[in-house]
């Protein structure tokens, strides 16, 4: 390998009117791969994540993600099929909760509050119809809130609903009572997995969403006492919220982050 062995991939921000603007460059190491005898035996290579690193900053200006495959002119002939790289076109999907009712919340107005609830997930919202009047925080609705997304596989960011309790005021903003997030992105995945519509009901979230969660925790690799706990501590607070109605397995009691709670039902 005579020449240089290291290989740069420069990124740049285009403009079709002046010169086009360095964001920063990727730098590789190309004989550190190739004389390394394990990564010359894969017969596939890995995916790698590459910073970009400006002059300009310390930190890191995004990552280049590739495999680097290092031919030499015999093997270029046996290789001339290209790969497919296009990632997974998105796939469309509704997810679907009937917010039923809830208990507990506080009493915001002097004549009784007017409870109502937002789901969000992205910058897509829905919400509730309002229950007026209520003394005791209790509410009624059995709203069904149908929010459509586009599931992307590619994406590592988890995917939230972000559920929101208010009292409602005429004259001036609505006041907020509580809220709570929840990860929805292992449903999701077994919807796309499995092509098929799934209930996040009790036998559900027993046979994947507590056992992946589960899973996690075993497999933690931390010798320390009191890190291990904390992270197990993390990764509960992901599942360990969910509270099984006694009567109907399919309705959900979830607190609030203000100690309230609702019940509502969840399904994609």
């Amino acid at each position: 390998m005579p020449g240089s062995g290291q290989l740069h991939i420069d990124v740049l921000d285009y403009d079709n009117v002046f010169s086009h603007d360095l964001i920063g460059r990727a730098s590789i190491d190309i004989e550190s791969r190739y004389f390394h005898r394990g990564w010359a035996n894969l017969s596939d290579k890995p995916i790698e994540r590459i910073p970009i690193f400006s002059e300009d900053y310390f930190d890191p200006q995004g990552y280049v993600r590739l495999w680097i495959d290092i031919l030499d002119k015999s093997e270029t002939k046996k290789r001339n099929n290209p790969v497919f790289i296009q990632p997974r076109p998105v796939t469309p999907m509704e997810v679907r909760l009937i917010i039923w009712e809830c208990e507990g919340l506080p009493n915001k107005d002097m004549e009784g509050s007017d409870f109502f609830f937002n789901a969000t997930i992205d910058k897509e919202a829905q919400g509730t119809d309002v229950h007026f009047n209520s003394w005791d925080g209790v509410g009624s609705f059995n709203w069904r809130i149908v929010i459509p997304i586009d599931y992307d596989e590619n994406l590592s960011r988890e995917q939230y609903v972000n559920l929101s309790a208010y009292d409602y005021d005429i004259f001036s903003k609505d006041d907020f009572i509580a809220k709570k997030s929840f990860s929805i992105t292992k449903l999701l995945k077994d919807v796309d997995a499995y092509d098929v519509p799934l209930k996040l009901d009790k036998n559900y979230f027993n046979d994947s969403i507590k056992k992946f969660y589960e899973e996690q925790i075993n497999n933690l690799d931390e010798p320390d006492p009191k890190v291990r706990a904390e992270k197990i501590k993390m990764i509960e607070t992901q599942y360990k919220f969910y509270e099984f109605d006694s009567e109907d397995p399919k309705k959900i009691w979830i607190t609030l982050d203000s100690g309230c709670k609702t019940e509502e039902k969840d399904a994609v």
